[in-house]
């Protein structure tokens, strides 16, 4: 069922920690408001899938070779120049659509690998892991990582949260209530 209101913005961003709900927000939105939606993390997990290798190898490669984020960066100011009412989920994407109503999700990273080791062949993560706590780990080093890949390539911090409008800690709430707390933010929001 579709929210018959009115969005006084033209577009939204979501951010935060890998695991923390950013794709599922993205999807529910998307259909809720009858926008499109782009997600910057299915776009790398194809390209990875399509190089046959796993996500945290491309951005391995990100790191040598940064012509990759550059490129899909570049995409979302595009699409954003290009159409209204559009809803992308990545990491970068506040900084590169700056005219949006900017949302950064956080989790744990405990709560985050549990909830990506319950999903981890569908979502082309490191299927070595064998625990949680493992997966955890993974998560604290490949957030280290993209926070420093982005410093170094835009000069901007991924996880400051004076980026974004909108900052929910999805520790405790499910898939529902963050919408729920989204809708509501965005209602009130003025441009």
């Amino acid at each position: 069922m579709k929210n018959n209101f009115k969005v006084p913005i033209e577009h939204i961003t979501i951010g935060g920690n890998p695991g923390s709900g950013k794709s599922t927000l993205g999807t529910i939105l998307a259909s809720e408001l009858g926008w499109v939606r782009h997600d910057m993390g299915q776009k790398f997990r194809k390209m990875a899938d399509d190089r046959k290798i796993t996500l945290k190898e491309l951005l391995k490669m990100c790191d040598s070779d940064p012509e990759i984020d550059k490129a899909a960066d570049a995409q979302q100011a595009t699409w954003a120049q290009e159409s209204k009412n559009l809803v992308i989920v990545g990491r970068t994407s506040f900084h590169f659509v700056p005219q949006s109503f900017k949302i950064f999700l956080s989790v744990g990273y405990s709560i985050a690998a549990a909830r990506i080791f319950e999903d981890k062949q569908s979502r082309n993560e490191d299927i070595k892991f064998s625990s949680i706590d493992e997966m955890s780990i993974s998560l604290m080093e490949r957030s280290r990582n993209d926070k420093q890949r982005y410093l170094d390539l835009y000069g901007v911090d991924i996880y400051d949260k004076a980026n974004y409008d909108l900052i929910i800690n999805t520790d405790m709430l499910n898939k529902n209530q963050v919408v729920k707390q989204t809708l509501s933010a965005i209602r009130v929001f003025k441009v």
